[in-house]
C-alpha cells in the first residue's frame, strides 16, 4: 500500500511538471486549470500521498518507499527553485511553500531510509 501511495505521489507531481514544462515551452496548458489550482490539486495531492506513504510504512522497512520519497521531494525542491528563479523572486508564497514541502518529503525519505537500515541491522543479529 505504501509503495502504491509513493508511486502515485510521484506520478501526480510529474503530471504537474509536464504541464508546467509544456506551458513554459509555449505549447499552452495541457490541463485546463490555472497554475494555482493545478498546484493545489497535483502539488499538495502529491505531498499528502507521500506523507501518507511514509506513515503507512512506518513499521515496515522499505527501501523503495524511501527512494520514491526522496525523488519526489527532490523534484519539488527543484521545481520550487526554478519557479523562484534561483531564489531571486521570493514574493510569491506558493514557490516557497513547495520548497519547504519538498524538504519535508526529502526528510521523510531520509528518516524512512535510516529506520529501514536500523530494522535490518536488528533483524540480522
Amino acid at each position: 500500500m505504501a509503495k502504491a501511495l509513493a508511486i502515485a505521489a510521484l506520478i501526480l507531481f510529474l503530471i504537474s511538471g509536464v504541464d508546467v514544462a509544456t506551458n513554459a515551452a509555449g505549447g499552452g496548458d495541457s490541463l485546463p486549470l490555472s497554475s494555482m489550482v493545478r498546484g493545489m490539486i497535483f502539488g499538495f495531492g502529491a505531498v499528502a500521498l507521500a506523507t501518507a506513504a511514509f506513515f503507512v510504512s512506518v513499521k515496515r522497512g522499505s527501501i523503495l518507499v524511501s527512494i520514491l520519497l526522496i525523488v519526489t521531494g527532490t523534484l519539488m525542491v527543484i521545481a520550487g527553485v526554478v519557479s523562484t528563479r534561483g531564489l531571486t523572486l521570493i514574493w510569491f508564497p506558493g514557490s516557497i511553500i513547495f520548497l519547504f514541502l519538498g524538504f519535508w518529503i526529502i526528510a521523510l525519505g531520509i528518516v524512512k531510509n535510516v529506520r529501514t537500515r536500523h530494522q535490518r541491522i536488528i533483524f540480522s543479529r
